[in-house]
């Protein structure tokens, strides 16, 4: 099968781009098929006091979240690359199928996130808070809470939640007697943004600004978190929307370009089909001659075959039925002229006189297939005793 210069350019295309969609989904599920096996994937965090991630639950719902995503995007590249390196329509169709339903998904996602940006807004608000207040455990604590915060607040330069007044409704600060410092080391400006770095400018200062609540101080993070973060992400919003739209450029151009194979290559093997010419054609077998349609079109045979082969087919499988007329009886006695005449010459020995113009049996032919003396046998018998025999 041959295709033209721009399905070739499409082919080629399709093929570089899932195969860069193959190659990230194996990296992608060999990471998480590695987190999720190794009993312990972070054993070089043991050495620098740092708590192992794996033992936060979140982690794990991250690592079947990866998990999955690689295998839907190793599944994508794999239908993709060998749909059009094998001219296979069944699997550029699932590919194009399953590229539509992951659009849909992220476009819904998308409309959701724009739609309810206040209700998540405060929802991650009040997660936040309730996850500092109630599970936050100081600056040596080794819960994947307690490291989550330290490090968000050395990495941002934040303190709290909302703001550094958050650690006063603290269980941290509330249930030690006597209470500990207003906020944890790492709400003061460090010297190192190393979230194990624990040398703080000025401490002293630090603490006694977050007693005396002044947000104005030079050694003291004032901003909550939520804030950190939010500016965070829309100063970097650009490069996030750039990264999006190129995702879903790649994925709509992956889906039009195997619309337009998968149409060119069904075009393709229509137009050889038709080329091909009908040597012969019978109810079991169709001889041609030309090129040979390949197995994937072979259930489309009837569809290419001219009307006048469709309709001989038709004919020779309407054939028995055809011949049980009485019509198609004498179409068939006429075809034997050598028979006829000897049956004629019978009548003229048994009967003593000319057989007339219109003459015909008192018989219906019904199987043809019988041999030419079988059938001049039944005939003399049929004009014998004048009736009709079963054939």
């Amino acid at each position: 099968m041959e295709l033209g210069c721009g399905a070739s350019f499409a082919k080629c295309l399709m093929i570089i781009i899932n195969v860069i969609f193959w190659l990230s989904g194996v990296a992608l599920l060999s990471v998480g098929l590695w987190l999720l096996l190794d009993d312990n994937p972070f054993k070089f965090l043991d050495g620098v006091g740092v708590v192992n991630p794996m033992d936060d639950p979140l982690w794990s719902v991250a690592i079947y979240i990866l998990i999955a995503v690689g295998a839907l995007v190793f599944l994508l590249g794999f239908l993709g690359c060998c749909g059009a390196c094998t001219n296979n329509q069944c699997m550029l169709f699932t590919y194009i199928v399953l590229v539509s339903i992951v659009l849909v998904v992220e476009i819904v996602g998308g409309i959701m996130l724009v739609v309810f940006k206040n209700k998540i807004d405060d929802s991650i608000q009040m997660e936040m808070k309730e996850g500092l207040l109630t599970r936050y455990m100081g600056e040596d604590s080794q819960d994947g809470d307690s490291v989550s915060w330290n490090s968000m607040q050395t990495q941002l330069k934040c303190c709290g939640a909302y703001d550094f007044t958050d650690y006063k409704q603290s269980s941290w600060y509330n249930n030690t007697n006597p209470p500990k410092k207003a906020v944890p080391y790492t709400c003061c400006v460090l010297k190192s943004t190393n979230m194990n770095s624990t040398e703080v400018v000025d401490l002293q200062q630090c603490l006694d600004d977050a007693e005396a609540m002044n947000f104005d101080s030079k050694y003291l993070h004032t901003e909550g978190c939520y804030q950190s973060m939010k500016s965070w992400l829309d100063s970097n919003a650009i490069i996030i929307i750039a990264v999006a739209f190129a995702i879903v450029f790649v994925q709509i151009a992956g889906l039009i370009i195997a619309c337009c194979l998968r149409s060119a290559i069904s075009d393709s093997y229509r137009a050889e089909m038709q080329a091909t010419e009908i040597v012969h054609s019978s109810v079991h077998s169709i001889q041609v001659r030309g090129c040979q349609p390949r197995r994937a079109t072979q259930r489309k045979y009837k569809d290419l075959i001219p009307v006048k082969h469709r309709l001989s087919i038709q004919q020779e499988r309407s054939r028995k039925s055809l011949l049980s007329s009485k019509q198609a009886s004498m179409d068939h006695y006429n075809r034997h002229a050598k028979e006829r005449d000897e049956l004629q010459e019978l009548q003229r020995v048994w009967f003593k006189k000319e057989p007339t113009a219109n003459w015909k049996p008192a018989t219906v032919i019904e199987r043809p297939s019988d041999s030419p003396r079988a059938y001049m046998f039944k005939m003399m018998q049929a004009l014998v005793f004048n009736e009709q025999v079963s054939m």
